[in-house]
């Protein structure tokens, strides 16, 4: 019974003075200890008392153990015991991955491009009726060689939606040089220069998106060319100094490119084919190659 008294008191002290104390204590009492005093207090009760109070008192004594093993074995870790598993902290759950944010390369919103351009001439026979004449006699019939011209072009537009954008571009071919040669003898009767202008509204139409993507372009406007001839013998029929306007369409195939969500460059190679007028009927037209940046505002 003294056994019994004596760790009811110290489960008193726990209470009273704190875990950390009482535990100190607790710790440094072995199992087998621990059982050669439960032994002892069994057979004392009941040499001492009925079987029934027997009973009563080992159940309270049981209880009593059980809450200071409990107790000993939960913190054993902090006096250099090794935790089980169970003892240890549990571990919090990993955070949810953060998905890189996806930029959306076709998103609705105005933009602006500016480019240069490289125009391929189609229209070599421009002049092939004309005839030259000398002394008031026809000398011989006349061809013309006209060179490619470098230009640039400004475009403003609006992406509408993934597929479909809308623009106003402006191109002007700077400096197509010609020359107006004798088609038999190859004399030069003339020299000058020309150039181009073409202003359109042009729909374009992309098949797949992301930060590659091909597009297909169709367009109409104003078109005019200009050109400014000097010839050293007289011309009948020749018109030297032309600046004619036209309506026409312009076609055209490219690729974007972009750097950024805002900021790409583009790659085209188009038509521009007069319809209407004299432009028309001389076939004056040009293949317009060019490369140019272009900055998106959204």
């Amino acid at each position: 019974m003294r056994i019994a008294l004596v760790a009811l008191a110290r489960y008193n002290r726990f209470r009273a003075e704190g875990w950390w104390r009482a535990l100190e204590g607790f710790h440094l009492v072995k199992r087998r200890t621990c059982r050669a005093w439960l032994s002892k207090a069994l057979r004392y009760l009941r040499n001492q008392i009925g079987e029934n109070q027997m009973k009563k008192e080992v159940v309270s004594l049981f209880c009593v153990f059980a809450l200071l093993g409990g107790t000993t074995a939960a913190f054993a870790g902090a006096y250099g015991e090794k935790e089980q598993p169970e003892e240890l902290p549990a571990s919090p759950p990993p955070a949810p991955a953060m998905a890189a944010p996806v930029e959306d390369f076709a998103a609705a919103g105005p933009y602006v491009q500016l480019g240069g351009v490289y125009a391929i001439e189609n229209f070599d026979n421009l002049v092939s009726e004309w005839t030259i004449y000398q002394g008031g006699d026809p000398l011989e019939r006349v061809d013309t060689k006209v060179d490619n011209s470098w230009g640039y072009q400004i475009r403003a537009g609006y992406r509408i939606n993934r597929f479909v954008a809308v623009e106003a571009e402006w191109e002007h071919d700077v400096d197509f040089n010609g020359q107006i040669k004798g088609k038999d003898s190859g004399d030069v009767y003339s020299k000058g220069s020309g150039s181009a202008y073409a202003l359109t509204a042009n729909g374009k139409f992309y098949p797949i998106t992301g930060c590659i993507q091909p597009y297909a372009l169709v367009g109409a406007g104003w078109v005019n060319a200009q050109n400014n001839l000097h010839t050293t013998e007289p011309c009948v029929d020749c018109d030297l100094n032309q600046d004619r306007d036209a309506f026409g369409f312009r076609f055209g195939l490219g690729v974007e490119t972009y750097v950024t969500r805002n900021i790409g460059f583009a790659a085209e190679a188009g038509y521009v084919l007069p319809v209407t007028g004299a432009l028309s009927d001389y076939g004056v037209d040009t293949i317009p190659v060019s490369l140019s940046a272009f900055y998106r505002f959204n």
